[in-house]
């Protein structure tokens, strides 16, 4: 739940006659450091209760932490990182330009075995049998980013979408199980050194009852255009804030999402948490559409989104300011 908010009102009218008006919501936000990771693995199996020896079962542990230690090098982003568990990403391994998806885990409990998952497909394999012990430590060391000189600009409209010609106009619903994210990329300068997020806005209403509450993150985005795994920013806020009508919340960071790459752009996610919790106004079928946004859907909490296109876009803003030389 948001510690503070300020809310301020203004009017917007909709196409079919609905009327709009914008609360500015001041949340704050986690503030995010870059890590860079170094993996420890121990993986300890029991001896036989005959007495037989376990040289064969050291060597096969000895592989698979090779193994792991191998992948991580390569990882690129995490969506887990527990002491039993750790799912993470690298870059394509069957030539379809999409991130593999890698999960080593153990139950915990002495005996289990120690399984792997490849592209959330459901099923595991057995990679060793009766661990006995198994710690995914981590030591994370904060990067200090390079200090990038140049002549950052006044706030403006960074990139927005709303009331595109000939464009029909729907109710998408947010639950627990049902995400929605915007992708974002704006046009800038050619000789742009970075850009930064100050604000964004989104069209919403209620949906339910106001008894659930909402979440938005900023999130890096996939080379495919869909959320990835690394949270920029992230607050909750409570249904109750949303009107039965569409108003535009905009969600102020305490903390501006700042040094973004001029090269790749960005996604809020919008997520409930149980039923129904709002809706989102989404445009569809306009000419045109804005350039270097679409709107995506996710019927499993984030797992996977739908196919990325240039029909559908959120009634969005984001506001902010670029770095040039």
């Amino acid at each position: 739940m948001a510690n503070a908010s300020s809310i301020s009102l203004r009017c917007v009218r909709r196409r079919n006659g609905f009327t709009l008006i914008e609360m500015a919501v001041s949340l704050s936000i986690m503030s995010v450091v870059m890590l860079g990771l170094g993996s420890t693995v121990l993986i300890a199996t029991n001896a036989a209760n005959t007495g037989s020896s376990t040289n064969g079962k050291t060597a096969d542990a000895g592989e698979v932490v090779q193994r792991i230690t191998a992948d991580l090098q390569f990882a690129k982003s995490f969506i887990e990182r527990e002491q039993t568990a750790i799912t993470f990403t690298v870059p394509d391994r069957t030539g379809d330009t999409v991130d593999e998806t890698l999960r080593y885990a153990w139950s915990g409990i002495a005996g289990d075995p120690l399984t792997f998952e490849y592209n959330k497909s459901g099923t595991s394999a057995i990679l060793l049998e009766d661990v006995h012990r198994l710690d995914f430590g981590y030591m994370l060391t904060k990067v200090t980013p390079a200090v990038v000189s140049g002549t950052e600009g006044a706030e403006q409209l960074l990139i927005g979408h709303y009331n595109a010609p000939g464009a029909s106009q729907e109710d998408r619903v947010i639950s627990g199980i049902l995400w929605g994210a915007q992708y974002f990329h704006p046009t800038l300068a050619a000789d742009a050194i970075s850009w930064k997020v100050i604000r964004v806005q989104l069209a919403m209403a209620r949906a339910g009852r106001a008894q659930s509450n909402l979440t938005f993150e900023l999130r890096t985005a996939t080379p495919s255009k869909t959320p990835g795994a690394t949270v920029l920013a992230s607050e909750s806020f409570s249904e109750r804030l949303l009107s039965p009508v569409y108003f535009w919340i905009e969600w102020t960071p305490d903390v501006p999402v700042a040094d973004l790459d001029p090269n790749t752009g960005l996604c809020l996610v919008v997520r409930g948490d149980v039923g129904p919790s709002a809706l989102v106004l989404v445009e569809t079928g306009g000419t045109p559409m804005t350039s270097g946004a679409h709107w995506l859907t996710s019927a499993d909490s984030g797992n996977t989104w739908s196919a990325v296109g240039d029909t559908d876009d959120a009634a969005f803003n984001v506001f902010g300011t670029v770095t040039v030389p």
